[in-house]
């Protein structure tokens, strides 16, 4: 028992700068060429960020643009795409890990290009609606998804995978985010991190937004109706009607290895 107590936290070794989030990450820059390094690191990296702490040094040392990277270098892989995915959705259940994805040229573009690119690769699809949920959290930020392409991927992923109840859920969560107005960066600050966790959620989760507007507001609804995403949705009650797919519990933290953790 005294030592248990004795012996410093996990979360409090791995959020020091000299813990293994900084090591992973020279990993993979020093092995970018490596798809199996990148999706390892990737793997690890979403695991790390379960945790409050480990997602600050991750963000703070820059791993948002080394995992775009990975991406990017290695995009014709579903196994590294999956993975980062992933862990660009439990980074971005902070307002600062959804800025370091907008503040870098191209970041949302990375992520719907994957999509794209593995339409027919049931995770990706389910890990990148989860990741456009939580950037479309934050007001300030929807209509970037928007220009990226975001609600075309998310209906495409909806009607492809309609027995699929992970994409389904992300995607109704990530429309969810988009009909509703988010919140200020300020209100998102505040936000306790427990209503933060990924993958966020329905109904107005928490948003940052830089003024507390959203230029895009009156152009969002046009957009939605257009984007064909009211037929994604239809099809997906229709198919509820018939007893088609599960009812689910709603997702909150990702797992490397077993996909969900923390399930309610």
């Amino acid at each position: 028992e005294s030592s248990r107590s004795s012996s410093p936290s996990t979360a409090t070794y791995h959020a020091s700068l000299s813990g293994p989030p900084p090591a992973i990450l020279s990993a993979m820059v020093l092995h970018k060429s490596t798809e199996t390094v990148q999706e390892q690191g990737c793997g690890v990296l979403c695991n790390l960020a379960l945790e409050d702490e480990n997602r600050a040094v991750i963000i703070q040392v820059g791993g948002v643009p080394i995992i775009l990277d990975a991406m990017e270098l290695h995009a014709g892989s579903a196994a590294v795409q999956q993975q980062a995915c992933k862990a660009l959705c439990n980074i971005t259940a902070s307002g600062k890990g959804r800025c370091a994805i907008a503040e870098r040229a191209g970041g949302l573009q990375v992520v719907v290009g994957a999509m794209q690119r593995h339409p027919r690769e049931e995770m990706v699809q389910e890990y990148g609606c989860a990741v456009l949920c939580n950037m479309l959290f934050e007001a300030g930020f929807k209509g970037l998804v928007v220009e990226a392409g975001g609600l075309a991927a998310i209906n495409t992923a909806m009607q492809e995978f309609l027995a699929a109840p992970g994409v389904q859920e992300q995607g109704l969560r990530a429309l969810a985010n988009l009909s509703c107005p988010g919140q200020s960066a300020a209100e998102a600050d505040t936000t306790s991190s427990s209503t933060l966790r990924p993958v966020r959620a329905s109904h107005r989760t928490v948003t940052l937004t830089r003024s507390g507007e959203d230029p895009t507001a009156g152009e969002l609804p046009s957009t939605f109706l257009s984007s064909g995403a009211p037929t994604a949705i239809a099809s997906v009650f229709s198919t509820l009607e018939e007893g088609g797919l599960e009812e689910h519990p709603g997702q909150s933290l990702l797992s490397s290895s077993s996909g969900s953790v923390d399930r309610s």
